[in-house]
């Protein structure tokens, strides 16, 4: 069964890409009770492991001290489609 997007890409190539997306929540504190927020971060997946390593490779997609990381990522997944 061919691709549907074969369909739009029209006689360009099709390539199909990876992206990891994942979110810590981090403070300022040791207690963790103050200046509480989440990072997301993305990396490219079809790079190999040793470019994955690498800071450069690792992009910071959003912080919030209010949107949960879950918040964050189905804003990110939306801009991304």
């Amino acid at each position: 069964m061919p691709n549907p997007l074969r369909e739009i890409a029209g006689d360009e190539p099709l390539y199909t890409s990876f992206v990891n997306h994942f979110a810590d929540d981090v403070s300022g504190n040791r207690s963790k009770s103050w200046n509480k927020h989440y990072n997301a971060y993305a990396t490219h997946a079809s790079l190999p492991r040793k470019f994955l390593q690498q800071e450069a490779h690792i992009h910071s997609v959003s912080t919030s001290p209010h949107a949960s990381a879950t918040e964050q990522f189905g804003d990110f997944k939306r801009v991304v489609k």
